[in-house]
């Protein structure tokens, strides 16, 4: 079906219009981004001014966030006027202007500019605390009605507000102008529709609007007599003949295009500038970014709609020159008890990461193949953040420097980048510099060289440490450092000796002759003598000379381009062997060791590798959980603390290999959680950063819901409270508990506290709009609130749609569940879930639609989810410069933490929705393939030469929901490679663990392994629905001639079911045998049988009579009514 998306496009006067001085008289000026900030103006009525426009006000005037706006509070009413960006921006000037008739202007010296400082080390997120400062006084124009500030920083939101005993009220509000360092580009454009077959008559009624832009005259194509205008942006268009469909129009934009070959782990200044063009139809809507015309056009065929550069391209820019000046540094902040993952340190951080430390035992600290000596430094960087030890001179002379740098892991990462600085001032020298590799080592500076160097009292010299090609895993270094006085009192400054056994006396602190803040840590923005920004390397030519959209489709068609999964499914289904030989060398790699104790669900499959693995699972997550002396058994998230957010999945593993027992064991965590959480910050091992009675977030309060909950001792204490996705996530591991025993009497006991939890979820939902002014016009209109899901990114704020997919998925699924034991009460609560699915819903397509389409490898562009409201596009793009300076970069934001759980688990999109098949191209094609862990793991990657087996993962494996996806969407071949591929760059051949991340982390982390033992459960038993897939994705090499796949013991939501498949496949035969399961019967069992050679089925018998439920596309037999034991024998 097929809707007119209404999208509202905030938008404030500009003083420059283009109809007053015209598109070729605006080309080159500067362009002004005032149109694309949320307006905040004193002379609206508080509901009248956009509802995120108080979310400026908030952070202006010091507002809590979780009750009701004062508008007549002293520091509101002060506010004259306001900007509120998605994005940072690098803004240079701001004008205040007020019309000629504007009697009543504040004097300069009564308007103070504030903006929101983007560049110091915090999340720079609407929801985060904020560092305001101010732009002093303004330079005024000599008509005396512009006031011009100027502004050093980047910053996402200025405020104008008056000073003196008069409030806003009193003065005429003026218009805002912005400025940063980009000019307007202009170019002239076709919009193409009803070309593709099924839209040629369809009714492309709509309207264009520009984000960072200004849209000239529209109108109809040559000879399209269906299109009409309705106004200056708006059309009629109906289906009246005419050989081509659409609108004509010119464009003023900014920005450029880029396809690199590595996307940049962090978001970049270059891609901050860009125009974002939105097409909103009867027929569909979508956006894309006026930069991309520069490359070719842009097919978007999810839509139908194509669009063409008919002017002449610009010239090509000169790439602005790399920056030089010194970043400051910031001190680390965090006194760290310990470090996690390495063992006997202690020390500072920003975050946990970048962090400096000491080891100050006499043992040395150990963890795999990290040592960090007895008495010794250490150090820790992030891809954007250097770390350094810090040495302010307290004398002027000269002095001699030297030190040592060493990997601490001998066998994990790629090295560091290591420099001596001399900060005097605001200028730098860097007189040493260098670079480790893998396990390597220097001395400081290296060996048979002397660094001397003349220093002036405040003259800082640093040892500095930074990640190499943006890579900072097993980056942990071990420094020494000593500065000795050449001549006076010949001292000499040793790093190891001042600090070792006083680390937390400060930071500053004093040196050893006691001269106050001469020692210091801390972290700075990473500077690098590198080549301007990398050039456009797409992977075939761009460029097209066809000047419609059907010429264009047929230019394509002749190129033979594909996307990476079009690939996938026409290559031979990936291997175990050939995964794992991918990211281990082709060496035989070790047995798998046999456990202490087998599930009981026994899978049985040609891949013993695999088969052997499964018989792991159980006992390797039982073996890190801790059991009482009562037989109890109690989880956390080994070898880090207890989260829901993935202590969850721990659970459902069990659940799903029939050890119910001990998951309801764990559940039991959290269904004993009082209604009113009560915990003290930092204490009883509780993470420090948590709140006392609620989630890490935005919320009104905490009653009711499940957090908070304690387990064994682990890296970083009971984190539940500060992951807040948990509340959703561990009632979606209750439901699949119910469901896969069937215990009723278990249900009616804990119903109750499932059924508050959901209450505090659908409470916070309405929040925000009933706090803000006009909030039922809020984009993100029934979301909850911002929140922290992983305090590893700087406890940035935010309202993420994994999050909400989670926390609607626990309405939904305890509504379900009340049912069977109240049915009225059921239905209330579903028809709650019901409009909580409406405003999540609608928030999602209105972010698809606003997100520029993104070029994948088939010369088209498809459709990308973002993760979160108010994010038009990759985090690893615009939004994310100046953000996500936490140690998961920007793309973790994309591919990681992502929208992925609004397809699977929760189902909220389907995987068949068109956009979600754009955007699993998106991922594969883009940032699964050119990412800068797939780099580091394969020597001279190349993603044309690498792409089947050493990509489709980023960061960390268990959070990456595109597998799941591509299984419930039931592309076996997608979903083969993609499973075996994070499992084989996660897995540790010998123990066969998981690692946490894919180029390091620790080695032995349950969540991932569960992950895996989800997946590859899913692959041979999959609910959906009412329905019960057998052999889903078994790969087609598991079904040839002689092999048998078996499955015995396995729960499901229907009761247990056993199968097996025995494959006489030469013979134009393959046969299975099923117990159908019998506690609840599925309303169809849909047995897959996918012929070795993709044969196709040319008949079936059920119990030897003739069978006619085929679904030939499929490959897969659907069984309706049946019950016990079903043999099926398919021929071919």
């Amino acid at each position: 079906m097929r809707r007119w998306f209404v999208l509202v496009v905030i938008v404030v006067s500009s003083a420059a219009p283009a109809a007053e001085l015209g598109m070729d008289a605006l080309a080159g000026r500067p362009a002004d981004i005032a149109s694309s900030a949320y307006e905040y103006r004193a002379d609206r009525a508080p509901a009248e001014n956009p509802p995120e426009g108080w979310i400026l006000v908030i952070q202006r005037a010091n507002l809590p966030y979780d009750r009701p706006i004062d508008v007549r509070a002293p520091a509101v009413k002060k506010i004259l006027c306001g900007l509120l960006w998605e994005e940072v921006r690098p803004v240079r000037q701001v004008e205040l202007a007020w019309p000629s008739g504007a009697a009543r202007r504040p004097a300069p010296a009564d308007i103070e500019l504030a903006y929101f400082d983007g560049t110091d080390e915090s999340a720079h997120t609407w929801w985060n605390p904020r560092a305001i400062k101010d732009a002093g006084p303004p330079r005024v124009e000599a008509d005396g009605l512009t006031y011009v500030f100027a502004l050093p920083g980047d910053t996402w939101g200025i405020v104008a507000s008056v000073r003196g005993a008069a409030d806003a009220a009193a003065f005429d509000v003026p218009a805002m102008r912005v400025y940063g360092p980009d000019v307007w580009k202009k170019l002239d454009i076709e919009i193409e529709w009803g070309f593709q077959a099924g839209t040629e008559e369809l009714s492309y009624d709509g309207r264009i609007d520009a984000y960072d832009g200004i849209i000239g005259a529209v109108r109809p194509l040559p000879c399209d007599a269906g299109t009409r205008m309705a106004g200056a942006r708006e059309w009629r268009s109906a289906a009246q003949g005419g050989e081509r469909r659409g609108i004509a129009l010119s464009l003023l934009s900014i920005g450029a295009s880029c396809w690199r070959r590595v996307w940049p782990y962090d978001a970049q200044s270059e891609d901050v500038a860009r125009t974002i063009v939105t097409v909103a139809t009867a027929s569909g809507a979508f956006s894309f970014l006026a930069a991309d015309l520069e490359a070719g056009p842009i097919l978007a065929p999810e839509y139908g709609f194509f669009v063409r550069r008919t002017s002449a391209p610009a010239p090509a820019e000169a790439p602005p020159a790399p920056a030089r000046a010194a970043p400051p540094m910031h001190l680390l902040r965090e006194a760290m008890d310990s470090i996690p993952g390495v063992p006997r340190v202690r020390g500072w951080a920003t975050n946990v990461i970048p962090w400096f430390g000491v080891n100050a035992s006499n043992e040395p600290g150990r963890a795999g193949s990290l040592t960090v000596p007895a008495r010794s430094a250490a150090m820790h960087p992030l891809p954007s953040r250097d770390v350094a030890a810090c040495w302010r001179s307290p004398l002027g002379g000269r002095v001699r420097v030297a030190g040592r740098v060493a990997m601490g892991d001998a066998a994990g990462g790629n090295g560091i980048l290591w420099s001596v600085a001399r900060d005097r001032g605001a200028e730098r020298e860097t007189p040493a510099r260098g670079e480790l590799g893998t396990g390597g080592a220097s001395d400081v500076p290296p060996a048979g060289g002397a660094l001397d160097v003349e220093v002036a009292p405040g003259d800082v010299l640093s040892l500095i440490v930074g990640a190499k090609n943006g890579d900072h895993f097993c980056d942990t270094t071990i420094v020494a450092f000593t500065i000795a006085e050449e001549g006076g009192c010949a001292r000499v400054w040793d790093l190891a000796r001042d600090v070792l056994d006083g680390i937390h006396e400060g930071n500053p602190r004093a040196d050893a002759f006691g001269n106050a803040d001469v020692w210091s840590f801390a972290a700075a923005d990473a500077v690098r003598v590198a080549p301007p920004p990398a050039p456009s390397e797409p992977p075939f030519d761009r460029r097209s000379a066809a000047a419609t959209a059907r010429a264009f489709v047929k230019e394509l068609e002749a190129r033979g381009l594909s996307t990476i999964r079009q690939r996938v499914r026409a290559h031979p289904e990936q291997t175990w062997e050939g995964a794992v030989a991918a990211m281990h060398g082709d060496g035989t790699p070790p047995p798998i060791p046999a456990p202490e104790f087998a599930p009981p669900m026994e899978i049985d499959v040609p891949c013993a590798r695999l088969a052997a693995q499964w018989k792991l699972g159980a006992w390797h997550l039982l073996r890190r959980a801790a059991r009482g002396s009562d037989g109890t058994w109690r989880f956390n998230d080994h070898p880090f603390g207890i989260l829901a957010s993935e202590t969850y999945m721990i659970l459902r593993a069990l659940d799903l290999q029939g050890m119910h027992k001990e998951a309801g064991d764990g559940l039991e965590q959290w269904l004993r959680l009082p209604l009113e959480p009560r915990v003290v910050p930092g204490q009883g091992g509780h993470h420090p950063w948590a709140r006392p009675d609620r989630p890490l977030g935005h919320f009104s309060d905490g009653r009711g819901c499940l957090t908070h909950a304690e387990g064994p001792a682990g890296a970083g204490g009971h984190m539940d409270g500060v992951h807040c996705m948990g509340p959703g996530a561990i009632v979606f591991a209750l439901a699949e508990h119910f469901s896969l025993t069937g215990d009723l009497a278990w249900l009616a006991k804990h119903a109750p506290r499932m059924k508050a939890n959901a209450q505090w979820i659908l409470r916070q939902r309405q929040l925000l709009a009933a706090i803000l002014p006009g909030g039922e016009r809020l984009r993100s209109k029934g979301l909850q609130p911002a929140h922290v899901v992983t305090p590893d990114s700087l406890c940035m704020h935010m309202q993420f749609y994994e999050t909400e997919a989670y926390y609607w998925l626990a309405v939904a699924r305890t509504a379900e569940m009340l049912a069977l034991l109240d049915p009225a009460e059921g239905a209330a609560l579903s028809a709650e879930a019901e409009a909580y699915r409406g405003d999540l819903v609608r928030a999602v397509e209105r972010s698809i639609a606003l997100t520029p389409v993104v070029a994948v490898r088939d010369g088209t562009y498809r459709s990308f989810i973002p993760f979160a409201p108010y994010v038009r596009g990759f985090a690893a793009g615009a939004w994310g410069w100046r953000r996500c300076q936490g140690h998961v970069g920007a793309i973790y934001w994309d591919t990681v933490q992502s929208a992925g759980p609004l397809i699977s688990p929760s189902g909220l999109l389907s995987p068949h929705d068109p956009r979600v098949q754009g955007h699993l191209d998106v991922l594969e094609d883009r940032l699964l393939l050119e990412n800068t862990k797939v780099n580091a793991r394969t020597s001279g990657y190349d993603p044309e030469t690498h792409w089947f087996s050493c990509a489709s993962w980023q960061y960390q494996c268990g959070l990456e929901r595109h597998a799941n996806i591509h299984l419930a969407a039931g592309d076996a071949p997608n979903f083969i490679r993609s499973m075996l591929n994070q499992y084989a760059v996660d897995i540790m051949p010998g123990e066969y663990t998981f690692r946490e991340h894919t180029t390091g982390g620790p080695p032995d982390k349950s969540y991932e392994e569960a992950c895996f033992l989800e997946r590859f459960r899913q692959m041979l038993v999959m609910e959906e629905g009412d329905t019960l897939w057998l052999a889903r994705a078994a790969p087609r090499a598991w079904l040839a001639q002689g092999k048998t796949i078996a499955v015995r013991n396995a729960p499901t939501h229907f009761g247990v079911v056993d199968y097996a498949i025995e494959s006489d496949a030469d013979n134009g035969r393959i046969a299975a045998a099923i117990a159908v399961p019998a506690r609840t019967p599925p309303a169809a069992v849909m047995l897959r049988v996918r012929h070795p050679r993709a044969a196709p089925i040319r008949s079936v018998t059920v119990d030897g009579k003739p069978w006619n439920d085929v679904d030939r596309a499929a490959e897969a037999v659907r069984l309706r009514g049946c019950a016990g034991s079903v043999r099926v024998v398919v021929t071919y």
